[in-house]
């Protein structure tokens, strides 16, 4: 049973819902168009979570269609804030934030962060839009990273990534990616837009606008 509307991105929504069989609450995601490319890319989301198992990664329960047609996967709930939100208290002078962001711990985050995307690589799979936004810590501090709208770099699906298609957030996408160069992209267009989050983590601000 849906409860609330936790948040929406350009592939879906996200809905806080809870499990009646075993009296859970969790997060379900869900698409928000039914276009070939797009259920491609979620139906690709869903086989990445669930084939990467790391405690930097949020955890899938179950996948389907809903009442409306509509593709969904149960999430574990967890309780946090995004990497976006913090730093934006942060730059407002927030006490609590300036308490608790100092610089030794978003380097921490940053480092954590590389150690998941480093461990997706090594099993073969890219994030490609990895961004603040995508970033939650948990209440514990522990960073885990959301949205793997993940892409096999075996993956030859060219529907997917055709050359000239744009997969990313531009503030933080790597020149190959911005330049649709799909033949480029590959485990240093992830590391670029790491690079991107730390220098934002630091200064409060991307480094293109």
């Amino acid at each position: 049973a849906e409860l609330d509307l936790l948040g929406a991105g350009g592939m879906g929504e996200v809905f806080l819902a809870r499990d009646e069989e075993i009296g859970r609450e969790v997060a379900v995601k869900k698409l928000h168009q039914k276009s070939t490319t797009s259920v491609n890319r979620f139906i690709r989301e869903v086989r990445s979570l669930g084939s990467l198992e790391h405690p930097g990664i949020v955890p899938i329960h179950d996948v389907g269609l809903d009442e409306n047609g509509r593709l969904f996967f149960v999430m574990k709930r967890l309780e946090g804030e995004t990497l976006s939100a913090i730093i934006d208290r942060l730059k407002r002078g927030v006490p609590s934030a300036s308490e608790r962001m100092t610089y030794h711990e978003r380097y921490r985050i940053c480092q954590a962060i590389l150690s998941v995307i480093g461990f997706a690589h090594q099993q073969g799979f890219l994030h490609r839009d990895l961004k603040p936004s995508n970033i939650l810590l948990a209440t514990d501090g522990t960073p885990l990273i959301t949205d793997f709208g993940l892409a096999k770099q075996s993956d030859s699906d060219a529907s997917l990534t055709r050359s000239g298609m744009l997969v990313g957030t531009p503030a933080y996408m790597s020149p190959e990616q911005a330049g649709g160069r799909r033949n480029l992209i590959g485990p240093a267009s992830d590391v670029y837009s790491l690079g991107c989050i730390l220098y934002f983590a630091l200064t409060g601000r991307s480094p293109f606008v």
